[in-house]
């Protein structure tokens, strides 16, 4: 049975996290909506002509199968609700791949509004990645015909979507930020903070802006 200790310890922690995601307000409540349609991709995918995948990468290093769809999802997919454009292309012979997916917010015929990445042992090494944070992820794609699937879980989000309860943000992708803030109120990963430790006499206000995680600056 847990002592009276433990009990008000837990009661303080629960405190300080209900404090700070009032502080945050409906920004928090956002962002924390936001990080749960990241984790897992879930829909149905529509096409007006008949199409074809069947794709499976879980995980990451055995990219298996082949397909192109260019059409519609209804679903949970890119971090997005609802109905939406929908784009895949990807090929994988275990131990090279590349995927190629992007849902509503894309140009087909422009590569960089798309996001790709190698995958597999020797897709791994070419080091193809738009930055985009989608891989380490288990993926499923079958389209046949005018209809089909997609069933993917994006392990990184799943840490973030936990984590930013406690108003951390290791993928770098909150708009409302954390406890430590850069200058230009730019969101400080986890990353950055291993690589620079806040100075209290400073202030949060002094930590230099960071690069969310797989971003260039």
């Amino acid at each position: 049975m847990p002592t009276r200790e433990a009990c008000r310890r837990v009661a303080v922690v629960l405190l300080l996290a209900a404090g700070m995601a009032g502080a945050q307000g409906c920004g928090y409540l956002r962002d924390r909506l936001s990080d749960s349609t990241q984790m897992f991709d879930l829909g149905l995918s529509f096409s007006a002509k008949p199409q074809f995948s069947a794709y499976v990468n879980c995980p990451v290093i055995a990219p298996l199968g082949y397909g192109k769809v260019d059409g519609y999802y209804l679903g949970m997919g890119g971090g997005k609700v609802g109905a939406m454009k929908f784009h895949q292309q990807s090929s994988g012979l275990l131990v090279w791949g590349r995927e190629e997916v992007s849902w509503e917010s894309f140009d087909a015929k422009k590569a960089d509004t798309l996001s790709v990445q190698g995958v597999g042992v020797l897709g791994l090494a070419e080091g193809q990645h738009d930055g985009k944070a989608y891989s380490p992820a288990c993926i499923h794609y079958l389209h046949l015909g005018f209809i089909g699937i997609a069933a993917n879980i994006r392990w990184l989000e799943i840490p973030d979507f936990l984590l930013g309860f406690a108003l951390l943000d290791p993928m770098g992708d909150d708009e409302h930020g954390g406890w430590w803030f850069g200058k230009d109120r730019t969101p400080v990963t986890l990353a950055g903070l291993f690589g620079r430790a806040p100075n209290p006499e400073e202030g949060p206000a002094a930590v230099a802006p960071l690069t969310p995680l797989g971003k260039e600056q």
